[in-house]
């Protein structure tokens, strides 16, 4: 045997290291239990959807109307500035 063939059979210190940080990593979830994320962060993350949604909606509600030449729907957002 060559010392070529010596390296490639020879697993390196750090690729052993990063394996069994890797299966830490995979089997403990840090936070997570049960494969479920924490209760308050997944009702933060499912309201910040359903604004988002809310609010994609609105803009695309918005945008039809002035592709149909109905601009009535300009003046909302001054009212809520007091204009």
């Amino acid at each position: 045997m060559n010392l070529s063939d010596e390296c490639w059979t020879r697993t390196p210190s750090w690729a052993k290291i990063n394996e069994l940080s890797m299966d830490r990593m995979a089997n403990e979830s840090g936070t997570w239990v049960n494969n479920q994320p924490p209760a308050a962060f997944e009702k933060l993350w499912r309201g910040l959807a359903l604004v988002g949604a809310i609010h994609l909606g609105g803009m695309l509600t918005n945008i039809i109307f002035q592709m149909m030449g109905n601009n009535s729907l300009d003046s909302i957002p001054a009212k809520f500035l007091g204009l």
